[in-house]
């Protein structure tokens, strides 16, 4: 069990730069996801020629990230073969350390009409490969939790869009798509 101590952050405490700066960071990448998502989702449903710019670019970013993300997790899977080999364990251990590695290391597939929504796979991948600024920026721990709470606005709304058609009469309106964050 851990003890937590709660600690207030003035504006004159040494680490109110810092966490400041964390918290401007985590906002951009926070708007950086929902963009990619909101882009591809918008610009995959468009003939090529009626695409926004905006829309191009975010959809070259993706097509010519995912193949390197894949590739990456291919090699991390041949890694985690080596080691589970090496292992002295159980063959049904074994069997299910493999099957593991390889359910991790399935390719994503680039968004296509009918599928084209990123899941937090999919857009950490797109992110860390394409060296997004916004996502190099912060430790890996904050990144990946900005980027877990956008695919869960994202399910909420798609959740929420469900039911909104089922139960029309619960909402005063169609739900509305996860917004962007404000600037502070």
């Amino acid at each position: 069990m851990y003890n937590a101590i709660m600690i207030e952050v003035t504006k004159e405490h040494e680490l109110y730069e810092y966490f400041k700066s964390c918290c401007e960071k985590s906002k951009n990448l926070k708007n950086v996801a929902n963009f990619y998502i909101r882009q591809v989702m918008t610009g995959i449903k468009k003939p090529e020629n009626e695409r926004q710019q905006n829309e191009k670019d975010i959809l070259k970013i993706v097509e010519e990230t995912i193949p390197k993300v894949n590739k990456r997790k291919q090699e991390n899977l041949k890694k985690k073969l080596a080691k589970i080999a090496k292992e002295d364990i159980s063959i049904e251990e074994k069997a299910k350390k493999i099957k593991k590695a390889h359910k991790e290391a399935e390719p994503f597939s680039i968004p296509t009409e009918d599928k084209w929504y990123m899941d937090y796979g999919v857009v950490e991948g797109v992110l860390r490969l394409s060296e997004n600024k916004d996502y190099l920026a912060l430790p890996s721990q904050v990144n990946q939790q900005c980027l877990r709470e956008i695919e869960a606005n994202w399910k909420s709304y798609f959740n929420s869009l469900r039911d909104y058609y089922e139960n029309p009469s619960k909402y005063l309106g169609k739900p509305n798509l996860p917004k962007y964050k404000k600037a502070t």
